[in-house]
């Protein structure tokens, strides 16, 4: 059992480490393009990145690869929230049974401190 938690936090590990490295590529890719897809827009065939109601025109594969980017950055947040909140879950469910397991064992007079 030992070495499936030690995998799940490995895991847990790698997503967080992972969204975190986006995150910051995805902050630092935009302070250098002048902003991002998601606040940018398409008209009339040009490309707008945006970013605090600033707009910079940039080609369509880099409006694509930020757009491709924020979405892998939210995903990779989203995954590792996941995982988070699971293994936060089972940690509690586990000091739960045990904490259950030791008041049986006192109500049955099973018990010796």
């Amino acid at each position: 059992m030992g070495r499936g938690v030690s995998a799940v936090r490995r895991l847990q590990r790698l997503f967080g480490t992972a969204s975190l490295i986006s995150f910051g590529t995805f902050e630092f890719v935009g302070l250098f393009l002048g902003g991002d897809a998601f606040n940018g827009y398409v008209r009339a065939g040009r490309y707008y990145l945006g970013s605090h109601g600033h707009q910079t025109e940039v080609d369509g594969g880099v409006f694509a690869y930020s757009l491709a980017h924020g979405w892998l950055t939210y995903a990779l947040f989203a995954v590792a929230i996941v995982i988070f909140i699971a293994v936060t879950l089972s940690n509690w469910l586990s000091r739960l049974n045990q904490w259950r397991i030791r008041f049986a064992r006192r109500l049955q007079g099973r018990w010796s401190p």
